[in-house]
């Protein structure tokens, strides 16, 4: 699928680009083909997710405990008053 030259002059005047008409004919043929690949992705037969093993054991909902704070800050370096302490990088 190959973009015509309008199309082309019109996405590089949105894309604020100065092109000859070499790079004109040749962005028309490479987005072409880019699209060619993207239209060869969309109508690929995919097979459904759930039809390859229906039988497949989930795994179990559990809630897990997070992170607290105090976890947190045990593996920091350097620590003060319950927030991490970095180095000034402004001066």
């Amino acid at each position: 699928m190959n973009l015509d030259l309008a199309s082309i002059r019109h996405l590089a005047n949105l894309s604020k680009l100065d092109l000859n008409a070499d790079e004109e004919t040749r962005l028309s043929q490479e987005l072409g083909a880019i699209l060619d690949m993207v239209d060869a992705l969309r109508n690929a037969a995919l097979p459904d997710a759930s039809s390859d093993s229906p039988n497949a054991p989930l795994r179990a909902d559990l809630a897990v405990a997070v992170d607290t704070r105090e976890a947190a800050l045990a593996q920091a370096p350097s620590t003060q008053d319950g927030y991490f302490l970095v180095p000034r990088v402004i001066e």
